[in-house]
């Protein structure tokens, strides 16, 4: 998957100027970067929720 991204790229880089191909890396990263942070905090979320669910099942 990774080498086949980078073999598009490397046509990107042959057939365009390095600025688009640079924008697409940029975009790519931060994309990648974006639902990382989005996925932990989701999983943070649904960590909280539990342990307060768990919690007030506890008390009573």
């Amino acid at each position: 998957m990774f080498l086949l991204i980078l073999v598009l790229l490397a046509l990107l880089f042959i057939r365009f100027s390095w600025k688009i191909v640079s924008w697409v890396l940029i975009t790519v990263i931060v994309l990648a970067i974006a639902t990382l942070f989005i996925r932990m905090v989701f999983w943070l979320i649904v960590i909280v929720l539990g342990i307060g669910v768990l919690m007030s099942f506890r008390n009573g």
